[in-house]
């Protein structure tokens, strides 16, 4: 079953034991400890930028799962033209978004990285590793999606208790989106002036499958393909606003991560303003409408209505916590 992969990792300096079926993924067990084999899509240069942001996290005192290198000092095999990465493989749990010390300690852990990734050596090579697709591209395309979602269901016959309820509140939504993406078109212009020069390295995908925590209760951060120069802001977005959605947009748990990031890692107050912007958006009403259009036809599940429900029911504390990170922001400028 998995003869096709030993050509692979003979390439490597280990002793394989066994391999097991992951995620994705194969597990290899070596003399060094378990090991994840992984096709990858990425240019060679984006492989190298990676191991030497994960080699400057290492010196830094993080825990990365690092590729390894061949015999022969490369970061891939090639085999029946499909590009495959040995990684370190890390035993544990993902992240307990509902946990304040855990998820303040991951807050923790990403302020310190984005500090850590400004010694990355920068190189010409690295300038395609900049986000290409801004993120005004992003959230434009997005309220096109939801349009298109909207006038798909618009035209079926019959509508289901998803579907009334996704157009009873679409309008609401949706003018959440276009008001949000007005302001902060401004202000991410002129955060991106000023990491022009200052550049920052971000995860990409800060998120609960990404952090895990050893038996050793040692925070490990995995999977940095998404990685790339951008807006620090960006990883902190992502973060706080899965957790605020799992501790139903309570303020005070909410502020306090947001406080602990910016005590290690300084934002501006343009930057706050943003990600103010930014979790108004309506990131999880976009989600529910792409898995929904998306979705076989002839298969829809009730999951999509509990979340959509879910969502509905939490807006009123959504708006209470995005007030009072507007005064937040405005303490921190007097």
């Amino acid at each position: 079953m998995f003869e096709q992969y030993e050509n692979i990792v003979n390439q490597y300096n280990i002793q394989v034991r066994n391999f097991y079926k992951g995620r994705s993924a194969i597990l290899v067990d070596t003399d060094g400890g378990l090991k994840l084999l992984k096709e990858v899509q990425l240019h060679e240069d984006k492989l190298t930028f990676l191991y030497e942001l994960q080699e400057v996290l290492k010196a830094a005192g993080f825990h990365v799962d690092t590729m390894l290198q061949t015999k022969e000092g490369a970061l891939f095999v090639c085999e029946e033209g499909k590009k495959y990465v040995l990684k370190d493989w890390t035993e544990g749990r993902e992240i307990f978004f509902n946990d304040k010390v855990e998820v303040l300690f991951a807050v923790k852990n990403l302020a310190n990285m984005h500090a850590a990734s400004q010694k990355l050596p920068r190189r010409n090579m690295y300038d395609a590793f900049d986000k290409t697709e801004t993120l005004i591209d992003v959230l434009c395309r997005h309220n096109k999606e939801l349009i298109r979602m909207r006038n798909s269901i618009k035209r079926m016959g019959r509508w289901s208790e998803f579907e009334l309820l996704y157009l009873e509140c679409f309008d609401d939504y949706y003018n959440q989106a276009k008001c949000a993406i007005a302001s902060i078109c401004t202000l991410y212009e002129r955060a991106m002036e000023k990491y022009s020069h200052k550049k920052v390295v971000v995860h990409g995908q800060y998120n609960h499958h990404n952090l895990i925590f050893d038996d050793k209760n040692q925070l490990h951060m995995v999977n940095f393909e998404y990685a790339c120069y951008h807006l620090p802001i960006m990883d902190l977005y992502s973060m706080i606003r899965k957790t605020l959605e799992k501790n139903d947009w309570d303020v005070k748990f909410g502020l306090e991560a947001i406080d602990t990031y910016i005590k290690l890692f300084p934002l501006s107050q343009c930057e706050l303003e943003l990600m103010l912007y930014l979790l108004m958006y309506p990131e999880k009403f976009w989600k529910i409408s792409n898995y929904y259009y998306n979705l076989n036809k002839a298969w829809k599940p009730k999951q999509t209505l509990v979340k959509l429900k879910k969502l509905v029911a939490q807006e009123e504390r959504k708006q209470n916590f995005t007030e009072h990170f507007g005064e937040y922001i405005k303490g921190l400028k007097q």
